[in-house]
Order: structure tokens, then C-alpha cells, then sequence
């Protein structure tokens, strides 16, 4: 059984990721449901929103990632590890 601190985490996890999730599962729907010769603009418009949607939360700076692109290697020793 799960503990009341965890229960409360999931919970909490859920509520601040509730809009990504609902527009990652109208995502897939719209798969299903789109012909595929119009899955491209269903991919871009998912994209888009998420890119709204993590503006707004401010969870992406993106003066900040332009700042760390911009600083050249310290940039890209961070992408090379990612991808290790």
C-alpha cells in the first residue's frame, strides 16, 4: 500500500502536470482520428501548445537557453552528456 506522503506527491504531480497530459492524450486521439496526410499540423500544433503552455508557466526561460546555446561549448558538453 502506498504511504499518505507518496498518495500526496502522485497527487500533487498529477495537478501540476495536468495540462501537458490532457494535451499529450487530445494528441494521440487526434492520431486516431486525423487522416494522416494531416499528422504533420497535428504535431506541430502539439508542439506549439506545449511550447505555449511552458512559457506561461514560466517553466522555460528562454532568454536563459539562448544565454546557454550562446556560451558555446558549456552548451554543448551539456547536450553531449544527454545524449550519453
Amino acid at each position: 500500500m502506498m504511504s499518505e506522503q507518496k498518495k500526496t506527491s502522485f497527487r500533487d504531480y498529477i495537478a501540476s502536470n495536468a495540462i501537458p497530459i490532457l494535451i499529450e492524450v487530445v494528441f494521440i486521439l487526434s492520431c486516431l482520428i486525423v487522416p494522416s496526410s494531416y499528422l504533420i499540423y497535428t504535431n506541430a500544433l502539439f508542439y506549439f501548445l506545449l511550447l505555449v503552455y511552458f512559457l506561461i508557466s514560466k517553466d522555460l526561460n528562454l532568454k536563459e537557453w539562448f544565454r546557454s546555446f550562446k556560451s558555446g561549448r558549456k552548451y554543448w558538453i551539456q547536450v553531449l552528456l544527454t545524449f550519453l
